[in-house]
Parts: structure tokens; sequence; C-alpha cells
């Protein structure tokens, strides 16, 4: 029965796609012919909401395909400098909605990883970072040579939020875990958490948080 509910998911999530793959064109058409800046922003926000969707499908599969041992990751020299400058730039628009500042301290680091997956894990943590720190705040992104033994960086994404409290503190790194963050109109799902360590265990690395103040660090050894 479990095995048949697995299968089952595994179906809608591919299902899934393919409308949102049809949103995602047909917003792509309509932006490409020109419209009017009222409905332009309707269409702009049906894009967003769609390529949400889309994410979160992927994040869905990607997780069943390693719960499956089914990831496969494909190894090159990745530039992470690079990868988290290109991660910062992309949320400049936001930042500037928010009226908020990522301060940026990155060493020039070259790893072995997955680069797909390694910028997908970036931009995750630095999402949640912007979206759980208050607006006029700072956003830092960390990397340096790791002094752990066996490691080669150390990245930090560090928020000034809330912050969480001990027992979430590993919680939220479970698949669909719900953790009180005790923050008005943003509910916290555990899906993306869940990807980002399923992306830093398939790299054999570790992901935790420690506190910031205020706020969270999200930590990552590789």
């Amino acid at each position: 029965m479990m095995q048949m509910r697995e299968q089952l998911s595994h179906m809608v999530v591919h299902d899934i796609r393919s409308p949102i793959a049809s949103i995602l064109g047909a917003c792509e058409l309509v932006l490409l012919e020109g419209i009017n800046e009222h409905t332009l922003s309707f269409i702009e926000d049906i894009q967003e909401q769609a390529e949400r969707a889309a994410s979160f499908a992927d994040d869905l599969l990607m997780l069943a395909k390693a719960e499956e041992d089914k990831l496969n990751i494909d190894l090159s020299l990745v530039d992470v400098t690079d990868i988290m400058k290109r991660v910062v730039k992309n949320y400049s628009f936001v930042l500037q909605a928010k009226k908020m500042q990522i301060y940026t301290q990155i060493a020039p680091l070259k790893i072995r990883a997955d680069k797909n997956l390694f910028e997908r894990l970036i931009d995750n943590l630095v999402s949640n970072a912007i979206k759980y720190s208050p607006s006029q705040s700072t956003v830092t992104v960390k990397s340096q040579p790791s002094s752990k033994e066996g490691r080669s960086i150390h990245i930090q994404i560090c928020d000034t939020g809330v912050g969480i409290s001990d027992e979430n503190k590993q919680k939220i790194f479970d698949k669909f875990q719900i953790a009180d963050m005790n923050q008005k109109g943003v509910n916290q799902v555990g899906l993306g958490l869940a990807f980002c360590k399923m992306v830093v265990d398939a790299h054999k690395g570790i992901i935790y948080v420690t506190d910031n103040e205020p706020g969270s660090i999200f930590n990552i050894e590789l």
C-alpha cells in the first residue's frame, strides 16, 4: 500500500509539471506581444506563482529520487565565488523593494560539486534569508576555507529574522515539517530546507543552524 501511494504521488508530480509549463509558456507569449501596464502586473504575478509551483514540483521529484538512491550528481570544478555573486545579483529587485541590503564576504574558492544543485542550494538559502528578515535590514553571505578536517569550504547565510528555537533547529530540515517561526503572514514549509539538506548530503557535507543576533545563520560545510 505504501509503495502504491509513493508511486501515485510521483505520477501526480509529473502530471503537475505539464500544466505549469503551459502556463509559463502562455505568459511568455503574452509578455512578448506586449500589453498595458495594468494587465502586465497580473501576468507577472501569474508567471511568478507558476515558477514557484514548478520549482516545488522539481524539488519533490529530486527528494523522491534521493530517497530511492536514484539521484545522480554531476561533479565538476565549481567556482563558488561566481555562483554566490550571481545568486545575490538575482535578488537585486527584491532587495530594493524591501529596502534591504546583502553584505557579501566571499573567498575566491573552487570546489568539486554539481553546479546546478549547488546554485539551487545557495539560491534557496538566500531566498529564505531575505524572506524572514525585516525591511531595511541586512542579509550576510559568507564563504571561507573550512576549519573542519576533511572539509574545503564553510558557507554562511545569515538572516536577521526572529530566529529558530533549539527544538526546531533539526525539524526544519525534515520534509513537509512546519516549524513555528513566530512570524505573521509567513508559513515555514520544510520542503525547501529538506531539499537543501538533500543536496548537502549528496555532496557528503553537513548543514546546520546557529544563532545570529538577531536571526539565524545557516552553515554549510563541504
